[in-house]
């Protein structure tokens, strides 16, 4: 199992050593409803673990030009954005985060698609590392 150091998890201070204890992928399907939005969540993250999101990569069956957009929470509030990204016709879109896309304890990644038509199919797969605070 790696061991890192991450300094952003506390302020910046002496920093956290986080464990990574699970390296996956997971898939969600979602379909468009009446308004043309197919809203979708991952799993809950343990109270105990973060998620830090490597890669997401998603394609649909739209013939429209969508947005595809990431959230913490279940919320599609502003303030919980996590990225954008415009998903055209027959293309896949992939977001990677070198510095990971952080998911909080207690939390879930939300995928939004707006634009679509009624029924559209959306599939998004998220990579993620699980990892937990060790020692302090």
């Amino acid at each position: 199992m790696a061991t890192i150091k991450d300094t952003r998890l506390a302020g910046g201070g002496g920093g956290v050593a986080l464990q990574v204890i699970d390296y996956t992928e997971q898939e969600i399907i979602a379909t468009a409803n009446a308004v043309g939005v197919a809203l979708a969540s991952y799993d809950q993250v343990d109270s105990l673990s973060w998620w830090r999101v490597e890669r997401i990569v998603a394609s649909g069956t739209s013939a429209n030009t969508c947005e595809l957009a990431a959230y913490q929470g279940q919320s599609v509030l502003p303030q919980r954005i996590r990225d954008w990204t415009p998903l055209p016709p027959g293309f896949i879109a992939v977001a990677e985060y070198p510095s990971y896309l952080t998911i909080l304890p207690g939390s879930c990644l939300t995928i939004n698609v707006t634009g679509a038509a009624p029924g559209d199919t959306f599939y998004i797969i998220a990579q993620y590392q699980v990892v937990q605070k060790i020692g302090g």
